[in-house]
């Protein structure tokens, strides 16, 4: 079980004690002192999303992959090395530029709630009768939480609230993400870019959510060196990424 998906399954846990503390201390003067102490550790938490300024795309002839029943392109003529080493992961290597890929079943932390009346009762609570109803739309809540989202006329629930989603964003957050966080969007799928190449970090990651998977892309240079993949490049092969016609919705399972 992937460690986020466990630390999710503890969201009532969580929203419980904060709950607690926050009505015992006062909710407003904890969140702000709990708040200032996150934001000096994790930086992240002040990275919303925006849109991807870059959406152009390398055309050059390259290669078409496939990664079980999906394809995509790449921009890049050599032949990838390919390894497969478990829990849904494969790696391509294409000279200097290599691209991971990992697949997770689609809204995997979602359904995990409703297999447990309780959990999806404390959601339901947590957001007021409004929980997400896709993983896409919980990533999207967590990553617009910031340290001023905290106010001294926020109500206690919301303050409860934002202070668990502001929690997640510290580990749910990929660290290519300090550089930014943009929107993605392809004929079949949405998602969040973590990272951008000129930023020159370990590399740019991209998770795609669909009704059919979640699928995450990590853009790496051999032997860890800075990112140089263009932006460019990396359009490609997102805006490519297709499903078979034997991959089933989540509905139609």
């Amino acid at each position: 079980m992937p460690k986020i998906l466990k630390f999710l399954i503890g969201l009532g846990v969580v929203a419980f004690v904060c709950a607690v503390v926050a009505w015992a201390i006062g909710a407003q003067w904890f969140a702000r002192w709990a708040v200032q102490r996150t934001a000096q550790r994790h930086p992240i938490v002040h990275v919303i999303p925006k849109a991807l300024a870059d959406n152009s795309i390398d055309n050059a002839a390259g290669t078409d992959e496939s990664f079980g029943a999906y394809s995509f392109e790449t921009p890049w003529k050599q032949t990838p090395k390919v390894d497969n080493y478990g829990d849904g992961g494969t790696t391509y290597s294409f000279g200097a530029h290599v691209v991971t890929i990992y697949q997770r079943p689609p809204d995997e932390l979602i359904s995990e709630f409703h297999k447990n009346p309780q959990n999806e009762q404390n959601l339901n609570n947590l957001f007021e009768g409004d929980p997400p109803k896709t993983d896409f739309e919980f990533m999207r809540r967590i990553l617009n939480v910031t340290p001023d989202n905290f106010t001294w006329s926020a109500s206690k629930l919301e303050t409860v609230r934002n202070g668990t989603l502001l929690a997640l964003k510290t580990t749910t957050t990929p660290v290519e993400g300090a550089s930014g966080i943009f929107f993605v969007k392809t004929p079949e799928f949405q998602g969040f870019q973590y990272g951008v190449p000129e930023a020159k970090e370990t590399g740019v990651s991209v998770d795609l959510y669909s009704k059919r998977a979640l699928l995450r892309f990590t853009f790496r240079e051999r032997g860890g060196a800075p990112a140089i993949t263009p932006q460019a490049d990396i359009n490609r092969v997102v805006q490519s990424v297709r499903s078979g016609p034997d991959v089933p919705d989540r509905d139609e399972k």
